[in-house]
């Protein structure tokens, strides 16, 4: 419950940045997040996002958060807090980051994706982007 909560308050705190409410530094963006969650390993775990300053390496990222081997939530959200905390302005760059780090990246990368567009610069987003197909006009979409 805790994941699914730190992942839903990101995306609200992302949408009071687009929304030009509120700008949040690093730390802020972290320790909100972390402020509104019961006392938990996702809480634990999110403090730890707090002494990741500078420039870790991937190696201690995943030793210190997860990158989703361990299947849980504990294992990749508070890796993706971290990253959405640097990097969600630019959608491309969330994204490689998060991925760089492997592990469960079709996961991790869903998280980081769907929070950082919400807040993102639209040049950020990747050409490709545009020829998705439009879901609309897809066989598979009822009316």
């Amino acid at each position: 419950m805790e994941g699914t909560k730190a992942i839903a308050l990101a995306a609200a705190l992302a949408v009071r940045e687009k929304l030009d409410m509120e700008i949040f530094d690093q730390q802020d963006f972290i320790r909100i997040i972390q402020n509104e969650l019961s006392d938990s390993d996702m809480k634990s775990k999110l403090n730890k996002c707090l002494y990741l300053d500078g420039n870790p390496s991937k190696e201690l990222l995943v030793k210190t958060l997860g990158n989703g081997t361990g299947m849980t939530a504990q294992d990749t959200v508070p890796l993706v807090i971290w990253m959405l905390s640097r990097y969600r302005y630019d959608l491309e760059e969330c994204l490689w980051n998060t991925v760089s780090i492997l592990g469960d990246r079709d996961t991790t990368c869903a998280m980081a994706g769907g929070v950082s567009i919400l807040c993102c610069k639209e040049n950020t987003i990747p050409g490709w982007a545009s020829t998705i197909e439009n879901w609309k006009k897809s066989r598979f979409y009822e009316h």
